[in-house]
């Protein structure tokens, strides 16, 4: 599949583009809004299915959490720990004094025996959303637009969506300490975009996997857009969002998609609230790294954490959730 912001089209293609985006919207019973700011001639439509569901959101859920993930092993693994760590739906129930659902979103599988291993989980939790687009790196906005579609059709009547990444990884005895900030969220009469600003547009590094283009936004600068780490967005705003972003050039960067998405979308522009700036600790030979998000409401704690990689996230979900001491390295204290 091409990568669709490759695509360099005449005003006569996008016009057919634009038709077509058009038609699937009506097919779907969803209305085509157009962005406030100026139309692109370049569209995103989007043509996929559900694969593998989880089942609806119930009528008292009033927390989403979906998190992004990949079909291969390793990440399997992280969503096991996750889901007997700080992502479980009892334990976060409990803490936050109501109902929560939690969903991964991913895409196609490489080979058979991966997507019969996916199948699997998906009998055996409950909690897999997949849809029908190759899971690679460049598709990674697909993602996106695959849990703002369900959310809008099947948890839209939910207060709250916190989006994260698999490699997020949450303190679970400071998540009381978001309690407070969660309510009053909740209860938001307009549109909220809620997360931890990154210093930079994107990386312009072409051999960087991350690689984002300057020409992919016409516009001199990009918006505010948040650290993939976790975001919080109100679902009855989902289908508005997902409109928005079928006139957003497709860009392989999630996170700065969602914030250009958001920018287009007039009534949610107004709306952004920043938690902190990310903060990131190095080794010296680049082999690893973590990045802390701190709410500003917290003095001197970190809640959540991006530690991409598998091997080190293992060890410190872990200790966090078996041990109270603070683990020490050479290079990072816990």
């Amino acid at each position: 599949m091409l990568l669709r912001a490759n695509y360099k089209v005449m005003d006569w293609k996008a016009c057919v583009l634009t038709i077509m985006s058009s038609f699937t919207l009506l097919l779907r019973g969803a209305s085509a809004a157009k962005p406030s700011e100026t139309q692109y001639y370049f569209v995103n439509p989007y043509n996929y299915d559900f694969v593998l569901q989880t089942s609806q959101c119930s009528p008292d859920v009033q927390l989403l959490i979906v998190v992004h993930t990949s079909t291969k092993l390793e990440y399997s693994k992280r969503r096991m720990l996750m889901r007997n760590t700080w992502l479980n739906e009892m334990t976060l129930s409990s803490i936050f004094n109501l109902k929560v659902k939690i969903t991964f979103f991913l895409g196609m599988a490489k080979d058979s025996n991966d997507q019969k291993r996916l199948e699997y989980e998906s009998e055996m939790y409950s909690d897999l959303v997949q849809s029908d687009f190759n899971d690679t790196v460049p598709h990674n906005t697909y993602k996106a637009m695959s849990h703002l579609l369900w959310t809008s059709k099947y948890c839209r009547h939910a207060s709250l969506v916190m989006k994260v990444d698999d490699d997020t990884l949450v303190r679970t005895k400071r998540l009381y300490t978001l309690f407070p900030a969660i309510s009053k969220w909740m209860k938001s009469e307009v549109p909220l975009y809620i997360g931890a600003e990154l210093p930079h547009p994107g990386n312009f590094t072409a051999l960087n996997k991350y690689y984002l283009p300057r020409k992919l936004n016409m516009s001199q600068s990009y918006p505010t857009w948040f650290h993939g780490v976790v975001c919080f967005l109100l679902p009855k705003y989902a289908d508005t969002l997902f409109n928005s972003a079928l006139y957003t050039r497709y860009m392989q960067a999630d996170d700065t998609f969602l914030g250009i998405a958001v920018s287009k979308t007039e009534e949610m522009s107004v709306s952004i609230h920043k938690l902190t700036p990310v903060v990131k600790y190095e080794q010296e030979d680049n082999s690893k790294f973590i990045e802390k998000i701190k709410p500003h409401w917290l003095i001197g704690k970190a809640v959540f954490y991006h530690v991409p990689q598998t091997e080190y996230y293992i060890q410190l979900a872990m200790i966090d959730f078996h041990e109270p001491k603070r683990l020490r390295t050479g290079w990072y204290l816990w």
